[in-house]
């Protein structure tokens, strides 16, 4: 056999692996990237939310203790009493993760993140559900002592995970899903006004 035709048989061949292989690799990096995006979106959405509602928290609510605004703290749940839509009637707002499964996900990790309570000025109460991994709630005093005393509550500590609908496939053959992180600490001002107050 014809040593050049071999040779040129054994390249190409190695030309073929290194193309599937290129292929393979931004294939996969295009796909991660995407399923970031929509982990983030999904992040940024329940971030925007939530900030809004919290920022909120007790507007419109009459009375000087914090017990009038808050109706019931957990580490995965919360109920206050808030205007969040500026209509002029106080509404309760939740927000809890629940231990069900999001089904407009194939991610195993993905649970029910619920917000209840109004969307619109005039309308009644909705549930929205996003997916989330991790909700997280840690209630602080003026102090930014860890607090469980509903009288005490000045601060919220929020933690949120979020990751993609559908896993990665590495090189090796391995799945993962794109991972996404949100931490943030609000002081609602009605909570805080209140403090002052007392």
């Amino acid at each position: 056999m014809n040593l050049g035709i071999v040779t040129s048989f054994v390249v190409g061949g190695l030309l073929l692996l290194s193309i599937m292989h290129m292929n393979f690799t931004v294939s996969n990096n295009s796909m991660q990237t995407t399923l970031q995006m929509v982990s983030k979106q999904n992040l940024r959405g329940i971030s925007q939310t939530l900030t809004s509602d919290f920022q909120q928290m007790g507007y419109n609510v009459s009375g000087n203790d914090v017990d009038d605004i808050l109706n019931s703290i957990a580490e995965n749940e919360i109920s206050f009493q808030a205007d969040v839509n500026h209509d002029g009637s106080v509404e309760t707002i939740i927000w809890r993760l629940t231990s069900d499964s999001y089904d407009e996900s194939t991610n195993p990790n993905d649970i029910v993140l619920e917000r209840v309570g109004p969307v619109e000025a005039g309308g009644g109460s909705v549930t929205s559900t996003y997916s989330a991994v991790s909700f997280e709630l840690t209630y602080y005093d003026t102090n930014h002592e860890v607090t469980s005393n509903i009288a005490e509550v000045d601060q919220i500590g929020i933690e949120i995970i979020t990751e993609s609908p559908a896993p990665v496939t590495s090189q090796n053959g391995n799945e993962s899903y794109s991972r996404s992180f949100w931490q943030r600490t609000i002081v609602p001002p009605s909570l805080h006004i209140r403090q002052i107050a007392n």
